[in-house]
């Protein structure tokens, strides 16, 4: 997902189009979406320990069950969440 008006519901509205075993890129994350990890927070431009809106914490519930990984250059993350296949 890109974009930023709308993002969140963008995101929503994609992962219930979705199909099993898909995959969703997220880039920028950090920027709407908690970026604390293992008790620490990342090397990102925007420390974020609560949700951009409650649109975001409307697709962290949607998303937290996925299997996902994120990428960073230090400065920005990207997340990649897959779709169970059951």
């Amino acid at each position: 997902m890109d974009g930023f008006i709308l993002r969140g519901e963008s995101i929503l509205h994609a992962i219930s189009k979705l199909k099993r075993g898909g995959l969703v890129v997220f880039d920028y994350a950090n920027n709407f979406l908690l970026n604390t990890f293992g008790g620490s927070v990342r090397t990102v431009a925007h420390y974020r320990t609560d949700y951009h809106t409650d649109v975001w914490r409307q697709v962290y519930e949607a998303l937290r069950n996925w299997r996902g990984m994120t990428g960073s250059n230090g400065i920005f993350e990207t997340r990649f969440w897959f779709k169970p296949t059951s």
